[in-house]
């Protein structure tokens, strides 16, 4: 007969209390016969190599729902072996501490702070009484640095005019280059301005919200495929010159630095950059993750990382605000060529990010590939909490924390002053880091079809912290810019922060107004805002300027009897064959250059079956 003990206790409790059907307390309330059953089972999972199943290796006594069991809560409470075992490797890096201290480098100021705190000596205890407090958050005000209302206002206020004029006079320049070298180009180009690259953008944005088969679809005359929206912006001529002239650094490489890949986007990555940070304070939670942008072609930074949806591409590293999924703060992943900092990379990377952020009280989210027991003491001297999941082969992880056996249900923790560090047994083993956390649990709400759960606090406050990357992903996800395929690596990134502009743009205004936008609406009424304010005021070449390009049509067109025909090629009238000319309503209404098999045989005009023919003849 089992007796289940019920403290009546509910929400947060700092210190779990072990249920009577714990096997430490089984000795006090069964009898002889089910302490003598329960051995077997000790044994039984031990022959097998461990137990089977969830929470078996536990007696197979805790269930999912009952409050969380700490074990191994003093160092006491050890095995002999897993003691001896802890004693052997921590004189194994007293010995290593030894030699390290002995070595001394020439390096900037945090460097030797962090340096210095990797080679103290992290002395971890049991967790009896420790309490650390929260970093006070310092900034007065968080949100945008001035009101925006408008998401034109916001857009621009990223894209503002002096780097749009960089790009007009790279595009320009780079088209100069082009013509010595095509006639055709030479020929057709004319200059571009800042109001034509605005409307570009503006196409690029339709793209993300219409999902067309490809670019020439987008002036497609097929009655299933046209769409107005693109054909209002652009003509399809006029769109692939402006796409082949577009530029954004002098030159593909910087001569004084061979080794900098990134020069072609050199001047857009470090605008963005400053603007983002310059318009928006963010919150005391703040997150640091990784986005993969897909990219197959070849590139010499390109990553391959197979828990991503797209696997191959460029590797961006990211510090996002947590609640909104701001993007404060930005740079590429370059491998090798990153930084020759003496800190590990991991390390130098949230450094890196952060540095802005330091003694301001915030608190920074981050999962294992960053997070270690020297950086988050670096921090915490730096007046910055840290909260994440933690490798427990890292440097200066409690070897108890490490080599405890644990099974579901269970977790320990041990503290070293200002930081602990806690091993928690789900389904999978997860170990964690925090510099504030206690052991508290919570219990989750109950939901339809599930149990309420206990987990520990620290677990709960990561999970709704860490998200701030991936919701930025998410909110991109549904409009990508950069969908289309795109020749070149440097205009597929140009169109992902051109994409992530616009979602910090919608921040913006929600967190000014104080109202939440949809993400469709916005961008909507942002293409729109752009078409009316900047479409008039895009250069036409020559012919349209003077003439309009619309030609002088006799009058007979619309009052005689007009018959359809196919165009008959002389050179083989014999054989029945029909050639093909440009139609002259789509070239001249429609600005667009479709060629037709069929002409008016009266008018001679070579026009389109399907609309033009009409259209030509009833239209003035």
């Amino acid at each position: 007969m089992e007796v289940d003990v019920e403290d009546g206790s509910e929400g947060v409790s700092s210190v779990p209390v072990l249920e009577a059907t714990h096997p430490l307390m089984l000795p006090r309330f069964s009898r002889l016969d089910q302490v003598a059953t329960a051995s077997r089972r000790v044994a039984s999972a031990s022959s097998r190599g461990g137990h089977s199943g969830r929470g078996r290796g536990n007696f197979g006594r805790w269930k999912r729902g009952k409050e969380l069991v700490e074990k191994y809560p003093s160092d006491l409470d050890f095995p002999p072996n897993l003691t001896e075992e802890v004693r052997r490797i921590q004189a194994r890096r007293d010995r290593n501490l030894v030699s390290s201290n002995e070595q001394r480098q020439s390096v900037s100021e945090e460097e030797a702070l962090f340096h210095e705190i990797d080679r103290e000596d992290f002395r971890w205890e049991a967790m009896d009484g420790w309490q650390n407090e929260k970093e006070t958050f310092l900034r007065d005000t968080i949100g945008p640095c001035r009101e925006f209302v408008d998401p034109y206002d916001a857009f621009r206020s990223f894209w503002d005019d002096s780097i749009l004029n960089h790009i007009v006079d790279e595009t320009n320049r780079y088209a100069n280059e082009i013509k010595r070298t095509s006639e055709r180009f030479a020929r057709l180009w004319y200059d571009t301005n800042v109001h034509e690259i605005l409307v570009l953008f503006a196409f690029w944005m339709m793209l993300g919200i219409i999902k067309m088969p490809s670019i020439k679809s987008c002036f497609s005359n097929i009655p299933l495929l046209k769409t107005d929206a693109f054909r209002h912006l652009f003509k399809e001529e006029r769109y692939w010159l402006l796409n082949r002239a577009l530029h954004f650094a002098r030159g593909s490489s910087d001569p004084s630095d061979p080794e900098n890949v990134l020069y072609p986007m050199g001047p857009i990555l470090d605008h963005l950059n400053a603007k983002f940070k310059e318009l928006y304070s963010p919150s005391q939670d703040i997150c640091i993750d990784e986005s993969l942008i897909l990219w197959k072609g070849p590139l010499s930074i390109k990553q391959y990382i197979k828990t991503k949806s797209a696997r191959f591409g460029l590797k961006t590293l990211n510090l996002c605000e947590s609640s909104t999924g701001y993007l404060w703060n930005f740079f590429i992943y370059l491998g090798k060529r990153t930084t020759n900092s003496t800190l590990p990379s991991s390390t130098s990377t949230v450094l890196r990010l952060v540095a802005p952020l330091l003694n301001l009280g915030h608190v920074l989210f981050m999962d294992n590939w960053f997070n270690s027991p020297s950086l988050a003491r670096f921090l915490k001297r730096r007046k910055t909490d840290c909260v994440g999941t933690l490798r427990a082969c890292r440097k200066n992880v409690p070897i108890a924390v490490q080599k405890a056996k644990l099974v579901e249900g269970e977790y320990m923790g041990r503290q070293c002053g200002d930081l602990m560090v806690m091993a928690y047994q789900d389904r999978k083993r997860l170990t964690c880091l925090s510099t504030y956390h206690d052991m508290a649990q919570i219990q989750t709400a109950a939901k339809p079809g599930r149990i309420s759960v206990y987990k520990p606090k620290l677990i709960d406050d990561y999970n709704r912290g860490m998200g701030g990357v991936d919701r930025l992903d998410q909110m991109l996800e549904p409009y990508l810019v950069e969908r289309k395929q795109c020749i070149k690596w440097n205009r597929k990134l140009f169109k992902r922060f051109l994409n992530i502009s616009i979602q910090n743009s919608r921040i913006l205004v929600e967190k000014s107004t104080g109202k939440a936008h949809q993400a469709l609406q916005f961008r909507l009424k942002l293409v729109e805002a752009i078409a009316n304010k900047h479409l008039p005021h895009v250069p036409k070449a020559r012919s349209e300027a003077t003439s309009g390009r619309r030609r002088t049509y006799p009058l007979g067109r619309l009052t005689e009897r007009h018959f359809i025909q196919r165009i008959g090629n002389k050179e083989y009238a014999d054989k029945n064959r029909t050639s093909r000319r440009k139609c002259v309503w789509c070239a001249d209404r429609r600005g667009t250059s479709t060629k037709t098999t069929y002409e008016c045989a009266e008018c001679g005009m070579a026009l389109c079956l399907d609309f033009c023919f009409k259209e030509y003849h009833t239209k003035p």
